[in-house]
């Protein structure tokens, strides 16, 4: 549970592997809650040995120190230090946080270095405030999550050495504290942030909440976060509706896209930062014919090119390093095209010749083009044997079904999302353990589901703590197992950690249930299907992070589940556990 001191850090490394070079190089970037330019204004990055978990001894390299300015919404990672030239082996990163000449915290993750460059990132936040790490054995739990003490090696890459996650989305972490104080998941743990944007002409203070402005969160009245539908613009009949992690988008039939819901970012492409409980249409798009949403970046496909616009720090919203505020075009796209897909901070597309092209976050693999490279602002090749007829993506994952049939998987394995049997990651597209009869794939947070077989049935594999996979157990499994009791699926959808399908009969949902994104109208988990009344006439549906969306015949959309950024569209940010009407 996120406290509201301040002191020492928690710690999480998002590693990559990249380009050779003499030596190694560690490339370092800070993710902090701490606000820039307000709390601190500089950063200093240490190296010392590998066994020195505890940073006691002299360090083997120091960075110059960075200055860092101000740096307003949701918080991201900055670069603080590149250190080349260093000798093979396992390094101690210690970033320390500064206001002027005083120490404000400070973080630690071990890391692992080769030849050629790896980029780490250190999280530091607030919820370690005097948490006093013993450092005893080897490596020792020196390093503290969340509050708790862990092993330094805790990280996506190494989760044998984490603690069971605490989340998956921002909406799982309660912030304690006045209203501007948000919840934040970072890497499975909560942290909270004090989020200025949430104070009219004000900065908001952990302690005593807005200051020198007024609390603007859950405006219903047409106010400054919400000058959608209910300002006097009339929502038109949607062809598709999408769900991202904290946002909704949908289009229409002349290829419009409307959005709404958390836009810290700009992922709602209105040239704003501020959220819209109601539809909002996106300047600038037009002809698009289908969308794909990720965490805090939108896309849009027409039949030549794919504009995206949002958050963009490994250019999976076209130029990276921060907000991309209007629609941009993706490089190495041209020709045309016929699918498309994100993941958390990833996208893919596939072009009417069957090529799969992916682009953005890169350090697990995910685009599938057999580097690691942490950032790819252009679209590069999907390195499948065969071409591709449908194409799915998950949080650090992606897919594509080649015209035999075939399943092929590339990126992060660690729960077996990649479904081949291991847990292991490879670099190039592998093959899942399904029959060579797939039809569709798409891809959660750390597990994935297939459509296929004559019947259409439903097969999952990955992890499974909410019953995501559908089996009716709770097991992790790296090996396909089909959903209980579905066949004749019309459509699949796989949000974070649920999922729905579409039946001839309407629409059945499984898995996490926390926020009610099942739709079944409880907040309890469901680890087998449970059918979902009243949707007999939805002709699409989409899973998103913690809620879900469906279009009916006429062209009305319906949301259910997490609400905290009015991502349901029903002009407010409360949440809800069945389906409700977006005005």
């Amino acid at each position: 549970m996120p406290r509201s001191a301040r002191a020492l850090p928690v710690v999480f490394a998002l590693v990559a592997a990249g380009c050779p070079g003499g030596g190694a190089t560690l490339l370092v970037e800070v993710l902090t809650n701490y606000r820039a330019g307000v709390d601190f204004d500089g950063a200093v990055i240490a190296i010392h040995a590998g066994s020195d978990t505890r940073a006691t001894g002299a360090p083997v390299r120091t960075a110059p120190r960075v200055s860092v300015g101000a740096r307003p919404g949701r918080p991201s990672p900055f670069r603080a230090a590149e250190l080349g030239g260093l000798a093979a082996g396992s390094y101690l990163v210690l970033a320390r946080l500064y206001r002027g000449e005083a120490e404000v915290a400070r973080g630690r993750v071990l890391v692992t270095t080769t030849d050629g460059a790896r980029s780490v990132v250190v999280l530091v936040t607030s919820e370690c405030d005097r948490v006093e790490c013993p450092g005893r054995g080897e490596p020792s739990l020196s390093a503290c999550l969340a509050g708790r003490c862990v092993d330094p090696r805790c990280g996506p890459d190494a989760a044998e050495f984490c603690p069971p996650p605490e989340c998956a989305a921002d909406a799982e972490c309660a912030s304690v504290g006045p209203e501007c104080v948000r919840g934040l998941c970072v890497s499975g743990a909560c942290a909270s942030f004090a989020d200025d944007e949430r104070c009219a002409g004000g900065s908001c203070d952990r302690d005593l909440g807005c200051v020198g402005g007024a609390m603007d969160a859950g405006l219903e009245d047409g106010g400054r976060d919400d000058a959608g539908s209910d300002a006097g613009v009339a929502t038109p009949p949607f062809v598709e509706v999408a769900a991202g992690v904290h946002h909704t988008c949908a289009r229409t039939a002349a290829g419009e896209v409307w959005c709404w819901g958390g836009n810290g970012d700009g992922q709602l492409g209105d040239g704003t930062t501020a959220r819209r409980l109601r539809p909002t249409p996106v300047p600038g798009v037009t002809g698009a014919e289908q969308l794909a949403l990720g965490w805090r970046f939108s896309c849009a496909r027409s039949v030549a090119n794919v504009l995206c616009w949002g958050w963009s720090e490994w250019g999976q919203a076209g130029a990276p390093g921060g907000r991309v505020l209007a629609p941009s075009e993706i490089g190495g796209v041209s020709v045309t095209l016929s699918g498309l897909v994100a993941g958390d901070n990833h996208a893919c597309l596939r072009t009417g010749g069957g090529e799969v092209r992916c682009w953005g976050r890169g350090e697990q693999g995910q685009r599938g083009d057999g580097s690691t490279l942490l950032i790819g602002p252009s679209a590069t090749r999907f390195r499948t044997p065969e071409a591709a007829v449908a194409i799915g993506a998950g949080q650090l994952h992606a897919c594509a079904v080649g015209v035999s049939g075939t399943l092929r998987c590339a990126g992060r394995n660690g729960e077996g999302q990649l479904g081949d049997g291991t847990t292991e990651r490879p670099l190039d597209p592998t093959p899942s353990l399904l029959p060579a009869s797939v039809s569709a794939v798409d891809g959660g947070f750390s597990h994935t589901c297939a459509v296929y077989a004559a019947e259409r049935r439903v097969s999952c594999f990955g992890a499974n703590e909410r019953g995501q996979l559908g089996d009716g157990s709770l097991d992790a499994r790296p090996t396909p197992m089909d959903v209980e009791g579905l066949s004749g699926v019309l459509e699949l959808s796989v949000g974070w950690s649920h999922a729905c399908v579409r039946l001839a009969s309407g629409l059945v949902c499984w898995g996490r249930n926390d926020a009610g994104q099942v739709g079944d109208g409880t907040n309890t988990n469901r680890p087998r299907p449970v059918a979902i009344p009243g949707t007999a006439s939805v002709v699409q549906v989409s899973a998103g992070g913690s809620h879900t969306c469906a279009l009916e015949s006429d062209g009305s959309v319906f949301c259910w589940g997490a609400n905290d950024e009015g991502q349901l569209g029903d002009g407010t940010t409360t949440p809800r556990a069945t389906p409700g009407r977006v005005p």
